[in-house]
């Protein structure tokens, strides 16, 4: 095992503890099943694939994504 997977899974981790927790959180599913997860208070955004695994896990920040704030980045995002 090299040292990338022992870096891996305590992120994978958590990002299974966010999205098993996203009812504590804003929650938008898109027409594909995608969903996007939102904790505002730590900015930190995921997006998971409808069987629950991680497409994404990040924390935003305006400089990557261009808009004014994360809280319009989380608004811009597809689904209800």
């Amino acid at each position: 095992m090299g040292l990338t997977s022992v870096r891996v899974r305590p992120r994978a981790r958590l990002a299974n503890d966010f999205y098993t927790s996203r009812s504590r959180y804003f929650v938008k599913t898109d027409a594909k099943g995608v969903v996007r997860v939102y904790d505002r208070p730590t900015n930190t955004f995921g997006a998971f694939n409808p069987d629950g695994s991680t497409r994404t896990f990040f924390k935003p920040d305006p400089a990557n994504h261009g808009r004014p704030s994360n809280w319009d980045y989380w608004l811009e995002q597809p689904g209800s």
